[in-house]
């Protein structure tokens, strides 16, 4: 039971991780004056070669943007795109994809088990276990767990609220609060 619980934390913390992508393609050519992607990198460049920002910004402009230190794609540098909202709807998705895979799978390795262990005739079609109290209560903690999370992560991190951190955790509590109904022992069982 411990290793399942690991393994469902360890991917959800994966999945929470995805590595956000940056553009690279900024101050390209673009018929017009300056480079609007990057001021830091317009100001440097035009401050050796005022053609870039008085008549066109072209393909020299844009080699002399490439070696310019002042001109930095790479995270963190002047010019570094901000990275997109973590989680995203689509990896917000992907963790209900990831909940509810582990959910089907936990409940066939309970029926596959009791079956084994000669517990009566357990076949897949006999409905899908769940303990109404049970679910309830552990709803009621997921939701205020998520709370606290987005709470303290607002309050001490700085974490900014995205348009998809709500639907995502009001679809992903759920089920979570059904896979968690089913790992952990109900007290009626004893």
């Amino acid at each position: 039971m411990k290793k399942i619980i690991i393994s469902l934390l360890s991917l959800v913390g994966l999945l929470v991780q995805l590595p956000a992508s940056f553009s690279q393609q900024a101050c390209q050519v673009s018929g017009g004056v300056g480079c609007a992607e990057c001021a830091a990198c317009e100001a440097s460049v035009c401050g050796y070669d005022s053609f870039c920002c008085s008549n066109a910004w072209d393909g020299i402009c844009v080699g002399e943007a490439a070696t310019d230190p002042n001109c930095t794609y790479a995270p963190g540098g002047p010019c570094a795109a901000a990275p997109p909202a973590v989680p995203t709807m689509g990896q917000w998705g992907l963790i209900i994809l990831a909940l509810l895979t582990l959910s089907f799978g936990t409940v066939f390795l309970m029926r596959s088990r009791m079956a084994v262990a000669g517990a009566g005739n357990v076949s897949m079609g006999s409905g899908i276990p769940f303990d109404k109290s049970s679910y309830g209560k552990m709803l009621a903690a997921v939701m205020a767990s998520v709370a606290v999370v987005f709470a303290v992560a607002v309050a001490a991190f700085g974490y900014e609220m995205t348009s998809a951190d709500v639907p995502g955790s009001l679809l992903a509590g759920p089920v979570m609060a059904y896979l968690l109904h089913l790992l952990v022992p109900s007290r009626k069982e004893g």
